[in-house]
């Protein structure tokens, strides 16, 4: 869309933000379930963790794939396509219940992430002027933050009236109601490229440069929240924290970062992406070095609120930069190389701070690794990131 149309937010809620609500409140509901599902189908506490890890390694190995197939398609019908191919394969779970297929259906789920994230992000970029670009990726990363906060919820509600394996079934209409939506929404005209694998491999070496910059910012900024969604519980556990008081302290956290997501996409959009990108990377670190002082719980909730307010200010700041960087001719491809990367980052961040706690005998310790990571991701914020916006 050229900029100097007028443009409003409220466009894109039938084709983007109604049906990435339904998609995260769905995935939201069975992330928490996934290890006592696996238990109940007779699994160790290695396999059922095993298990859930399952979700980020589908979408680790989708992530590439993904660009090939949302270029060729376009991204309505790839949203389409991911949220059905969501839906049928946890179907495996409910109709034929066995660890195999349980595990095949999480895969499955992962492989529909990759490509139903991917289409939502090409979409934006291809389509929203940059002046409001951030605001409405902010509003997607607000989606993300909904599912997390109400899909564990309605999980809970579910399993005390029907069980288990009802959650998944919430979880698949839920899927299938996301498609409908966006079937029902206009297709917008979209330059459709058949694309191969080797030409994402292509674009990636072509993009190096970016990728090494703005992708390793916004890597940076993955690592920084996954290791706070880790770190959190590990602290409760490490202070001799309830298990109910921990929910409800994470609970009260996320109600507090799920008010303020807005506020990032319109400091990004009025004054430019460093202004999300460095007060956050600034704030983590920080709070992360708060863990050598937290004893008791008002600490804790001191803590998980700053933990909140600070990675409030960065909703949708990975979908923004990789929006930004991707390339006219590529989109997909760029974007699938980037989000490999932020991924990748993602998920090895919790191997990594248990492999830290080993080594320096300690949660706070450990933790304050990440800090000092943070505060090489506001280096190179600072030395890449446009200091003020386009628009």
């Amino acid at each position: 869309m050229p900029e100097n149309q007028p443009f409003k937010l409220r466009s894109l809620i039938l084709s983007v933000y109604a049906p990435t609500a339904l998609y995260s409140i769905g995935e939201g509901a069975i992330a928490p379930i996934l290890p006592a599902a696996a238990e109940r189908l007779g699994a160790s506490l290695p396999v059922a963790g095993l298990i859930a890890g399952l979700l980020m390694a589908g979408v680790l190995l989708a992530d590439l794939p993904a660009g090939v197939l949302v270029a060729r398609i376009g991204e309505r019908k790839a949203m389409i396509y991911s949220a059905i191919f969501c839906a049928l394969g946890i179907s495996t779970s409910v109709v034929a219940p066995s660890l195999l297929l349980l595990g095949l259906g999480v895969l499955l789920v992962g492989f529909g992430h990759a490509v139903f994230g991917l289409a939502r992000q090409v979409y934006i970029a291809q389509h929203i002027p940059y002046s409001h670009r951030a605001r409405a990726l902010s509003i997607i990363g607000g989606t993300f933050r909904i599912g997390a906060f109400f899909g564990p919820l309605l999980a809970a509600l579910v399993i005390s009236l029907y069980g288990i394996s009802a959650v998944f079934f919430v979880a698949m209409i839920l899927w299938f109601t996301a498609a409908i939506v966006v079937a029902f929404t206009k297709e917008e005209q979209t330059l459709h490229q058949a694309t191969t694998f080797r030409r994402t491999l292509q674009i990636a070496k072509r993009e190096k440069s970016t990728l090494s910059r703005i992708g390793t910012v916004a890597m940076i900024v993955a690592i920084m929240r996954s290791s706070r969604s880790i770190g959190l519980p590990l602290l409760a556990i490490a202070i001799h924290l309830p298990p109910e008081k921990t929910a409800l302290y994470i609970g009260i956290a996320g109600a507090v970062e799920l008010s303020l997501f807005f506020i990032s996409g319109q400091v990004m959009d009025k004054y430019g992406r460093r202004w999300a990108a460095i007060p956050t990377l600034v704030g983590m670190s920080l709070s992360n070095l708060l863990f050598f002082i937290v004893t008791d719980a008002p600490m804790f909730v001191v803590v998980a609120i700053t933990l909140a307010i600070a990675n409030a200010f960065s909703a949708g700041l990975v979908l923004v930069l990789g929006a930004d960087a991707a390339p006219e001719d590529a989109r997909s491809e760029f974007l699938s190389s980037f989000r490999l990367m932020v991924d990748a980052g993602a998920t090895a961040s919790t191997p990594l701070l248990s492999m830290l706690i080993v080594i320096t005998g300690g949660l706070a310790p450990a933790i304050s690794v990440f800090s000092a990571l943070g505060f090489v991701g506001v280096w190179l914020a600072n030395r890449y990131l446009p200091k003020r916006s386009r628009s």
